[in-house]
């Protein structure tokens, strides 16, 4: 009888992974429609030297690179697949009221506006042509005041080889508005940009905030930052726009990488993505304590 009941149970499971696999509906073919490539903008001014212009075009993440079987070649494996998307024969200018011409192409995709001046409030405007694609964008942005550090202090963590820096700072905080601020962090000295990298910079490290948790021109921070250094640092204060705060926030909320969760970016590029701006750090080397 018992031999009975457990080949009945068998022919029930049978009959239920029968009818399961029967009403498994049929696998639909999804045709995923791909984004118009744009132009993309990032601008980087370089104290006393220049302001460097970089223009790529948008892509799909259904375009990204395959996963390499070895990981440590990853973003050399990001930067050559990045490279095709840089435009390489682009018409960039800048308009302002002390500076209007036509940026030098430095490398494919770089374009540079040598000795770029700075004078806070003026309003410059972005124009970049790519022949190639007839792709066509404009910008405008406004600079804002060079603020400086009251004072400022760096001390390493337990262990004389810890990666681990705490930044004690006060910031020339001007009292007439809402002001928002860019610390960037660098050991020993500050490294060639690589505005393509997906991979974290063990030499950088950068925080961005706003004033308003702060009595108004008292404001005071203690940072900490991981990062490789010797016995001193580089860092910079850059006062930087509201607009451009949440670029950052919408950035560091993506991973600064194209393979993860989807973010909608704020731009200020017409017809285009990325962010066009004109700030300058206040530069100070800091000894490690």
């Amino acid at each position: 009888m018992k031999q009975l009941i457990n080949v009945k149970n068998i022919l029930l499971y049978s009959l239920a992974l029968v009818l399961l696999v029967a009403c498994e509906p049929e696998p639909l073919d999804i045709d995923v429609p791909q984004t118009t490539p744009k132009l993309v903008v990032y601008s980087q001014a370089l104290p006393d030297q220049a302001l460097i212009v970089t223009l790529s075009k948008s892509f799909s993440a259904l375009s990204a690179p395959n996963e390499p079987e070895d990981t440590t070649q990853q973003d050399s494996i990001n930067n050559v697949f990045l490279n095709q998307f840089l435009v390489d024969s682009a018409i960039v200018t800048i308009n302002g009221a002390d500076y209007n011409d036509t940026l030098i192409r430095l490398a494919k995709g770089v374009y540079a506006a040598p000795f770029f001046p700075y004078t806070p409030g003026n309003s410059y405007q972005l124009s970049a042509y790519d022949p190639a694609t007839n792709f066509f964008v404009t910008s405008v942005t406004t600079t804002l005041p060079i603020v400086g550090f009251d004072s400022i202090s760096a001390n390493r963590q337990t262990g004389r080889d810890s990666m681990y820096l705490t930044l004690d700072y006060k910031i020339d905080d001007p009292i007439d508005a809402e002001n928002y601020y860019l610390i960037n962090v660098y050991g020993d000295s500050i490294p060639e940009s690589n505005f393509f990298s997906f991979t974290d910079d063990a030499n950088a490290n950068s925080v961005a905030f706003s004033d308003r948790e702060y009595p108004k021109g008292k404001l005071q921070r203690e940072d900490e930052f991981e990062l490789f250094s010797g016995d001193s640092i580089v860092v910079t204060v850059t006062n930087i726009s509201k607009a451009y705060f949440e670029y950052i926030e919408a950035r560091d909320r993506s991973g600064n990488s194209f393979l993860s969760e989807p973010i909608s970016f704020p731009t200020n590029v017409n017809n285009g993505f990325g962010y066009f701006n004109i700030h300058f750090p206040s530069t100070q080397i800091v000894r490690v304590r």
